[in-house]
């Protein structure tokens, strides 16, 4: 299925130590701790950056933190980052849904 969840976080692959501390963003994350997780994803994505699925994980934390904008500039990041075109659309029309909600 390649429909955006809005709710969860998206899997990040990579090696075991990457992985692990996806899994520690993500369980932030679970727990309410968005602005926690979120730093944790930035943290990830600056060791390895255009990672679709970290940088949606940024977007989503920092949305449900309420920082719109650092989320719609993520979002962005993650469609420009994401191969499967559907995807890529949904995470732009996300980016933007937050832009106008910032005018």
């Amino acid at each position: 299925d390649h429909r955006v969840d809005l709710v969860a976080v998206a899997h990040v692959g990579g090696d075991a130590d990457r992985q692990d501390a996806a899994r520690k963003a993500a369980r932030l994350a679970e727990r309410g701790c968005f602005g926690a997780a979120a730093e944790r994803f930035v943290h990830l994505a600056q060791q390895t950056p255009d990672d679709p699925a970290i940088e949606y994980n940024i977007a989503l934390c920092t949305a449900w933190e309420g920082d719109e904008e650092v989320a719609a500039e993520a979002f962005g990041r993650a469609a420009l980052a994401e191969p499967d075109f559907e995807l890529a659309a949904e995470y732009e029309a996300l980016e933007q849904l937050l832009r106008t909600n910032l005018e």
